[in-house]
């Protein structure tokens, strides 16, 4: 159609075609490139690398807002330090440092609050392993809080955090009758003081869920690198460098894996705690699914079924290994016996060859 236009009109100038071919494309393509790059949750920024990708394309980062329906936007923190906290050993440490704790679920979860802070900062130490701060930056808990329960920590791992941005109605500020939700990952706490609390404690549950399976994860991301190597030489036909005991250690690190990620756990079921608190429940589950736990938990049990087939493998080819030696020694000593019969047989023979020659007379 524009061209047939263009034919009808002699008047236009060189000028104006030559803008329009150099306008067309570039339209094509920042449309191209609006429908390709889809959104993320969060942005991992790389250096650049050649081999990926040739440009690099400014994504907006959704943490650079301020506020959220006209409240300020607070961080809210989930740390994992270890396998457990020993609850009894942590009120006592804020004890001694004259912070009232209150033990909020019982042998599950202590709770205080920092008053010093800036913003008012509520803190929950969570029995397995995870600290959770509402209002405090991501650095201040890993320079402060985790210092101060260090001792209460059993088994410590490799710290995993986990992010999000909340914001607090104050009384009043709500419509009547309105829960805590989560807009456009945003958590909004409303309600009573009571209520807030445990709805703090409910998301906290939920974020801690991400940064424990982060832990398993990342375990599991070591150990798949250590045994690449083996099945690279494996597909080049050298040797594989390990031995049984290796691999048995290996097979026993992903059942403990498997073992944490589905029966010692309850990252795969929802706490008993929510059982009789339907809307806690909701809170716990919405959460979840915000930060994709059961699409990671699917993945890193397929993940986990790959790698008990691959340490299944070594191990199988090990033990072929073995048998094949036994058979040769097996063999070996087969053909050392039969030349030892034959040496005997040989005497026999030589001592019934001496019997049969007549005796030699003398003269």
């Amino acid at each position: 159609m524009f061209r047939t236009t263009l034919r009808q009109v002699p008047n236009l100038t060189v000028l104006g075609l030559n803008f329009y071919r150099a306008c067309v494309p570039t339209l094509r393509w920042r449309r191209m490139m609006a429908t390709s790059i889809p959104s993320a949750r969060k942005v991992i920024r790389r250096a650049p690398n050649d081999s990926l990708l040739s440009q690099s394309y400014a994504i907006p980062d959704e943490r650079s807002k301020t506020s959220h329906q006209g409240l300020p936007l607070r961080p809210c923190v989930a740390v994992t330090a270890c396998e457990v906290f020993d609850l009894e050993n942590v009120r006592s440490v804020l004890s001694e440092h004259h912070i009232k704790a209150e033990e909020i679920v019982r042998n599950e979860a202590v709770h205080y609050q920092i008053e010093d802070a800036p913003v008012r900062t509520d803190v929950f130490v969570l029995h397995s392993g995870t600290v959770v701060s509402w209002g405090m930056p991501e650095q201040d808990v890993l320079d402060k809080v985790l210092p101060l329960l260090r001792s209460s920590m059993n088994t410590p791992y490799e710290i995993q955090t986990e992010d999000l941005d909340y914001i607090e109605y104050e009384s009043g500020q709500e419509k009547e009758g309105q829960t805590s939700t989560i807009d456009h990952e945003i958590i909004c706490i409303k309600g009573e003081p009571r209520q807030k609390m445990l709805d703090k404690l409910a998301f906290s549950y939920g974020i801690s869920r991400s940064t424990r399976l982060a832990v398993l994860e990342s375990s599991l991301e070591k150990h798949i690198q250590l045994t690449r190597n083996t099945t690279e030489n494996l597909s080049q036909g050298k040797q594989l460098g390990i031995g049984a005991r290796e691999v048995l250690q290996s097979s026993g690190k992903l059942l403990l894996l498997r073992g944490k990620l589905n029966l010692y756990s309850e990252l795969v079921e929802t706490p008993d705690l929510y059982w009789t608190e339907p809307n806690l429940e909701k809170i716990y589950n919405h959460v979840s699914r915000i930060l994709d736990v059961n699409t990671r938990i699917s993945i890193l049990n397929r993940k986990l079924d790959y790698c008990s087939d691959e340490a299944r493998a070594l191990l199988d080819i090990l033990t072929t290994r073995k048998g094949t030696r036994l058979e040769w020694i097996v063999i070996y000593l087969i053909m050392i016996e039969v030349l030892f019969e034959m040496h005997h047989f040989y005497e026999r023979y030589e001592e019934h060859q001496k019997e049969k020659e007549p005796p030699v007379n003398s003269l």
